[in-house]
């Protein structure tokens, strides 16, 4: 915004009910980002109106995976962009002994190799938070480099399919001579290839994007928690 303005941002709770507006979403509780500003663009007019097109088709794939939908309007000077996921109830069971997960896993090393900061950042933080030690690259050469300065054991690589120079496949298979033990998780946002259940060769793949209850139990899953 170039010329000034406001930016807003907010979270609601929305309920869609049969006969409301948004004829493609089945009736329920869906949170709501509304990510809204009052400025004017150096581009205006119908560039403008491209530029927020681009914005929305880029996005719509991803929530339409996420189950959700996003919602463009225009306002009288900026853009009103809604994005609507599926609330949630709370999934930890109610009797879960979170001091026992704690114990077995606090200090066991995770390595985060994604050169997207959207998807790394907030797995990483996230994987603090439930006790690990996380490294984290976003390229394969910068993953070598961390693993070989760190002195733990390195017990789980999460990694992205499709990477540049070296795809995540060549860099577990370069991790693996070292650590013979270590599991792998690929991720991967090709909705064509990528299905519940698959495997790439013996390893589980999880597709993007994913909540993070999902990452946990695939966690937990090949760690053996």
């Amino acid at each position: 915004m170039p010329r000034g303005g406001r930016l807003t941002i907010s979270t609601s709770l929305e309920h869609i009910d049969a006969s409301g507006r948004e004829k493609d979403l089945p009736p329920g509780d869906y949170m709501a980002l509304s990510i809204m500003h009052s400025g004017v663009s150096h581009a205006g007019g119908s560039n403008q109106d491209s530029a927020v097109k681009l914005l929305a088709d880029a996005v719509r794939g991803m929530m339409e995976n996420a189950n959700g939908m996003i919602r463009v309007s225009r306002i009288p000077q900026g853009t009103d962009i809604n994005l609507l996921f599926p609330a949630i109830a709370d999934v930890a069971p109610e009797n879960a002994d979170l001091g026992e997960f704690e114990s077995a896993t606090t200090g066991r090393t995770i390595l985060i190799l994604e050169d997207d900061d959207a998807v790394r950042l907030p797995a990483a933080e996230f994987l603090i938070m439930q006790g690990f030690k996380v490294l984290q690259a976003s390229t394969g050469e910068e993953a070598l480099n961390v693993v070989q300065r760190s002195r733990s054991q390195l017990e789980l690589l999460i990694t992205d399919v499709v990477m540049p120079k070296m795809s995540g496949p060549e860099i577990a298979a370069k991790l693996l001579e070292a650590h013979p033990d270590l599991k792998v998780l690929y991720m991967s946002g090709d909705v064509s290839s990528v299905k519940k259940g698959a495997r790439l060769g013996q390893q589980r793949v999880l597709q993007k994007p994913f909540r993070l209850d999902r990452l946990n139990q695939e966690i937990r899953d090949l760690l053996g928690q």
